[in-house]
């Protein structure tokens, strides 16, 4: 894959601290006892350079291992849920220093909805699975979080400095709270839960979609706010195929977007605000892409089913115009999207 532009990598914070999260001994799971992080002392070694550890490659391990060592992280992450519903961003590593320790372990709406997102694509739902009730709880905190805050800017949060705001942007509260309530909706226990949820995924993308700029991005503020258009792309498809009201034109102009990032001819990425990183470039612009392709696909049917309900000629006529617009633009884009996949 050619980038347009060259550059270095950045640190994978997220990674990171789910990859710590992850080396948990399987001992330490006992009743009534809280999960503790032991580090395999076979996974590093001591370094020659400065004196600090070197990763050496770890060994196989068989599916049951996967598995269990899987079971064990996502315990870690659920047992250090705040009283509020909310999670905090957790300490810095050692080279980051302490500057960022007043917001610790204060919940913020970007940290519970990442972990919340990822109890959630380990099998749980708001109503079934072991971490069910931990993410119902961080539903309603973001929930919370959004109506106490105001109906035009696109901040969600008075929270201001965390570690996500300040590697992927300004505004990642609000996107990421939109996906959390997007994959959410429809699914809380009971009506009253999801008109809440309902009411906050509608006051978030009313924010999204008003703030949106006319060259389809929402601000170039963070170390990589590429990944907070992808973001933002993601949230506004999601909440499409979850069957709430999108504008379309915000929708169209983020894809736009997305499909302009890509250079057929040289088969690279603008990597504008993507720190460097060709990788964040090429996933912000395919990854915005396909999630479109999904959208694009359900209005496709949607249209259709007009063109074939339609009471008389002229319905049928405008059901008709209303189709071929939508399968020009998902021509259009499934085009960009296979050439991207294959640059």
């Amino acid at each position: 894959m050619t980038a347009r532009k060259s550059g270095t990598g950045g640190a994978g914070w997220k990674a990171a601290a789910l990859g710590a999260a992850l080396l948990v001994s399987p001992a330490a799971l006992q009743a009534d006892r809280e999960v503790e992080i032991q580090p395999d002392p076979d996974f590093f070694e001591p370094g020659r350079d400065g004196g600090r550890e070197q990763e050496r490659p770890p060994p196989q391990a068989t599916p049951e291992q996967a598995r269990e060592t899987r079971r064990l992280g996502l315990l870690w992450l659920a047992q250090r849920q705040n009283e509020d519903g909310g999670w905090g961003q957790g300490e810095e590593s050692r080279n980051m220093g302490s500057g960022m320790d007043q917001v610790r372990d204060v919940s913020n709406v970007a940290d519970t909805s990442m972990t919340a997102i990822t109890l959630l694509r380990s099998g749980n739902t708001p109503t079934q699975g072991e971490h069910a009730e931990r993410i119902r709880r961080a539903a309603f905190y973001v929930c919370g979080k959004i109506e106490a805050s105001d109906e035009e800017s696109l901040f969600v949060t008075d929270m201001r400095g965390t570690r996500l705001q300040s590697k992927i942007g300004t505004y990642v509260d609000t996107f990421l709270a939109a996906n959390l309530l997007a994959e959410v909706r429809g699914d809380m226990p009971d009506a009253e839960g999801n008109a809440r949820v309902d009411a906050a995924l509608q006051k978030v993308m009313g924010k999204i979609q008003r703030n949106q700029r006319e060259d389809g991005t929402w601000g170039q503020e963070g170390w990589a706010p590429a990944l907070g258009q992808r973001l933002a792309g993601k949230a506004i498809n999601a909440a499409v195929l979850r069957g709430a009201e999108v504008d379309e034109a915000v929708r169209e102009r983020a894809e736009t977007y997305a499909r302009g990032q890509f250079d057929r001819e040289s088969g690279g990425f603008a990597e504008e605000g993507a720190a460097g990183v060709a990788l964040y470039a090429a996933a912000s612009s395919v990854g915005t892409m396909q999630d479109s392709d999904d959208a694009n696909r359900r209005r496709q049917q949607e249209a259709q089913r007009r063109v074939e309900e339609a009471k008389d000629e002229e319905e049928r006529a405008a059901a008709q115009a209303d189709l071929r617009d939508v399968q020009d633009r998902l021509d259009a884009n499934q085009q960009d999207l296979e050439a991207a996949r294959e640059a």
